[in-house]
């Protein structure tokens, strides 16, 4: 019996990776424009590093983690997130000292053991950023601003921005009690996975998916009304700035994202068309994580987006996703002297970095034509005995049949003359 993919692991197969890579690039030339640099962390971390940035509490790690010991009982895990990875990164490699404030993006699979659904796989794939050294509102304004600018980029229309404050330390413990003391008022309409987070994490309840626990939180006290000073005059000027920027978004008060490190700011862009599972890209401002995970005070926020979701959201847009320009060459070659002469042109033509294709068994000159047109090529190269004696090939444009004959040692630089006109 064939093996096939674990469950929730999902192939991607050469005619879908080009949405992937329009995704990847059309972000990338944005994430660049912006100030940041692209940052790679192992998939694999210490345990540790999750139970202490995320929380102990919230279902990520109660639930989700792919965790395992190794052959030395070293307890490791894949990473479910990123944030804690380059927050990890900053501080070990004393990053703070090199660069000071510090822009970096990622890109890359992230893992979490949750039952497989559209929008949501146990290995799903993320785009992020993470800007660490500031306190300022701008700061948040500028992160979600730049998804904004991704998703215009990318022509993704009829998302809605919801955006709230989740306070600081001080904020969350006054507000937690007068949460618990709430709820617990109404502890039997709750489901039981809240009933237990009612003692162990309360503020999770407020992230709850299941109607019967919404109805519930939407009656509750919300967080805005117990910001303390500091935290309130941070919310307003993140406000100030993204009407001025004339940026659309919805204050949600239930809105906390299921992670304990952040503070104050937290967004999410969410789309209709995706369900339950709505979030096209989420994040916000942690200003307490670098120093828990044993670096200075300082501030940051990050976003991330849902690599797997915007390319469902742009598919159910009937977006047309544009194609890479990949321009390429397929070598014809008839008889074994001409394959050995035509193999030195292969190698010049890929030099320049020109993507060319040539037949490995002997086939016919017509199936040979006919393999170039089903992989698209914009010229064919033939090089056939006459050519041979001639010292020439045949360089034809497959979709006008035009042909001209050019020297052999010529034809990597006239392809490539060709190709920028």
């Amino acid at each position: 019996m064939a093996i096939k993919a674990v469950r929730g692991m999902n192939d991607i197969l050469p005619p879908e990776v080009k949405n992937w890579r329009y995704l990847e690039e059309t972000s990338r030339r944005l994430l660049q424009a912006y100030g940041y640099s692209e940052i790679r962390t192992p998939i694999v971390e210490d345990t540790s590093l999750f139970i202490r940035s995320i929380g102990r509490a919230t279902d990520i790690i109660s639930k989700e983690m792919y965790s395992f010991s190794d052959s030395k009982g070293r307890n490791l895990s894949l990473r479910p997130e990123e944030t804690a990875p380059v927050i990890r990164a900053y501080v070990e490699h004393s990053l703070n000292k090199k660069f000071g404030f510090s822009k970096f993006y990622y890109i890359g699979p992230m893992f979490r053991s949750e039952r497989p659904q559209a929008g949501r796989s146990r290995q799903f794939h993320q785009i992020g950023t993470e800007a660490i050294g500031s306190y300022s509102p701008h700061l948040d304004c500028e992160t979600i601003i730049l998804l904004v600018d991704i998703f215009s980029a990318l022509k993704l229309t009829g998302y809605l921005i919801r955006l709230n404050s989740v306070g600081c330390k001080a904020c969350r413990i006054k507000f937690k009690k007068i949460l618990r003391n709430t709820l617990s008022r109404h502890i039997n309409l709750l489901c039981r996975d809240c009933q237990r987070k009612l003692t162990t994490n309360v503020f999770r309840i407020l992230d709850c998916k299941k109607q019967g626990c919404q109805m519930v939180i939407r009656r509750m006290p919300v967080i805005l009304d117990y910001l303390c000073r500091e935290c309130k005059g941070h919310f307003e000027k993140v406000k100030q700035i993204l009407d001025g920027a004339e940026i659309s978004y919805q204050t949600d008060p239930y809105l906390v994202r299921g992670l304990d490190y952040y503070t104050k700011t937290v967004f999410e862009f969410v789309h209709p068309s995706l369900g339950s599972q709505n979030a096209l890209a989420a994040g916000g401002r942690y200003d307490s994580l670098v120093n828990e995970l044993g670096g200075p005070s300082l501030g940051a926020c990050g976003m991330s987006i849902g690599m797997e979701r915007v390319l469902m959201t742009l598919v159910s847009l009937n977006k047309k996703i544009p194609a890479l320009k990949e321009e390429s060459v397929y070598l014809v070659t008839i008889g074994e002297k001409a394959y050995r002469e035509g193999y030195k042109i292969l190698r010049d033509l890929r030099k320049q970095n020109i993507r060319t294709h040539i037949d490995y068994e002997g086939k016919s000159l017509k199936s040979q034509l006919r393999r170039a047109g089903s992989l698209d090529c914009r010229y064919v190269v033939i090089l056939g005995e006459n050519e041979l004696k001639k010292e020439v090939a045949i360089l034809k444009e497959m979709k006008t049949g035009r042909q001209v004959e050019v020297e052999i040692d010529r034809i990597a630089e006239e392809i490539k003359r060709y190709f920028r006109s």
